[in-house]
């Protein structure tokens, strides 16, 4: 379950980008990008959880990793990046797996 957990802020970001209908994602986008684009969303005031957890990379437990839950990857290696939406190709609707085997170690690259 604290796997689950753990995974869920990535998992609804790809469900945001891939099903916009649900009502989490309406919900979510009512409150913090009311105009449609996610990807350039910003925490806004007093953000939940949740969306909080959406938009940090480096902080916040995404992985499916035990413990940490966390990327090992220096935060120096990839300090460009810093939201996950960085680490999706828009057009495609698909991971930058080139960007991201490049910026991460391939322990973590290979997690994501």
């Amino acid at each position: 379950m604290e796997a689950f957990n753990a995974a869920l802020p990535a998992k609804q970001v790809w469900s945001l980008i891939k099903t916009n209908n649900s009502l989490v994602a309406r919900l979510l986008q009512a409150k913090y990008f009311p105009d449609g684009n996610i990807f350039n969303a910003t925490l806004g005031a007093r953000p939940s959880y949740t969306w909080r957890s959406l938009l940090n990379i480096w902080e916040d437990r995404w992985l499916p990793r035990p413990k940490s839950f966390k990327p090992i990857t220096p935060k120096s290696i990839a300090y460009e990046l810093y939201k996950v939406h960085d680490l999706i190709d828009h057009d495609n609707r698909s991971w930058k797996e080139e960007l991201i085997h490049q910026k991460f170690l391939p322990i973590d690259a290979d997690i994501i």
